[in-house]
């Protein structure tokens, strides 16, 4: 059945996404920060730890950040002692540093019972709906 007016709707339901991820996003973020991190650090320490070694240029494409971006990121991590690179070829190969790993491991799980609670309010059929709605919308097109 058609909504009869699709237009309102998709509009209201955008606002309603974008609440909820700001609301998610901003209480992430008050809980990194106690942590010393922003939510990109942690998402760049979770990324590199996934899949050592990685090129600092996938990473750039994998978050969908600017290369110039990614490179402030990872100099901070550097500095910070949390993530090393290493030349190779034209390339830098990314590797967390044992603090970094342990920052990791630390974190995921806490992590973890964050976004569940985040999204307890939602049985788990809902969540299977949430899950198979949100994978229609996803938008790639000009």
């Amino acid at each position: 059945m058609r909504h009869p007016d699709r237009e309102h709707v998709s509009v209201e339901l955008f606002g309603q996404l974008v609440r909820a991820v700001h609301a998610i996003s901003q209480a992430g973020a008050r809980e990194l920060r106690s942590e010393g991190l922003t939510p990109a650090q942690y998402k760049t320490l979770a990324m590199v730890a996934a899949r050592p070694d990685m090129q600092q240029r996938d990473l750039s494409d994998a978050l969908g950040v600017t290369k110039g971006n990614i490179s402030m990121l990872v100099a901070r991590l550097e500095s910070d002692g949390l993530l090393s690179r290493t030349p190779a070829g034209a390339a830098y190969l990314l590797r967390l540093t044992p603090d970094g790993r342990d920052l990791v491991n630390r974190l995921r799980p806490q992590h973890a019972r964050f976004m569940a609670a985040c999204f307890a309010p939602l049985s788990d059929d809902e969540l299977d709906t949430l899950g198979g709605l949100l994978s229609r919308l996803e938008v790639d097109r000009p």
